[in-house]
Formats: C-alpha cells, structure tokens, sequence
C-alpha cells in the first residue's frame, strides 16, 4: 500500500487532527479582541507582559491574518479534494494477481517458443 491510499484511510488521529486544524483558526477569529488596547490587557493579565498599542496592533493583525490564510488553504484543500476525479481511488485497488509483479514467474524464451510449437 502507497502512501497516497494510506490518505484515504483516516485513522483517529488523523480525523481529530483535521478538527483541531479548522478548530484552533476559528477559534482565533472568533476571539480575538477588536481593539489592540484589550489585546494588550489580556496579554498582560494572562501572562505579565505589557506590550504597547502599536505592537498590540501588529500581533492582532498578524494573527488574524495567519488564521485567515489557514482557514482559506483548508478550504481549498476540501474544495479541491471534492472537485478532484474518482480516477485517484482506482490507484489504490489491487492490480489483480501478483504474477505480474513477480519477475520470477514470467515466462522465458524457451518456454514460450516450446509452446508454440
């Protein structure tokens, strides 16, 4: 099995990875404050640090852009892999027998001309 039919079996990890992956930038942009002034207040109670308002401004405009760009890319990962052609999952089924992947077991030059004849 190929790494490319490993993808199409999720296993638990995967799934709650892919969650976690649309969760965390929502989350961001609901969250998060509009003025910098209450960003920087929250940064300071929750860890200690003050930052100034341009800095506070700059961090809140740098994280929603960050989410913004991951939720666009996970959207057209999901766009993508809907508009993507069946013809991908036929590359995972299995080739029939495995008389044609064994070297061993195909026939030589002097069987086939004994056949023949």
């Amino acid at each position: 099995m190929n790494a490319r039919c490993d993808f199409h079996s999720p296993t638990w990890l995967r799934r709650v990875g892919r969650f976690v992956s649309w969760i965390v930038p929502g989350a961001v942009l609901a969250l998060m404050p509009k003025c910098p002034a209450c960003l920087a207040a929250y940064l300071a109670l929750g860890t200690g640090l003050s930052l100034s308002l341009p800095v506070a401004e700059n961090l809140r405009l740098g994280a929603l852009t960050l989410s913004g760009a991951v939720l666009g890319g996970l959207a057209l990962q999901v766009m993508a892999r809907r508009l993507a052609p069946r013809a991908a999952k036929s590359a995972c089924a299995p080739t029939g027998s495995r008389a044609a992947e064994n070297p061993s077991s195909w026939p030589t030059h002097s069987s086939v001309r004994r056949s023949r004849s």
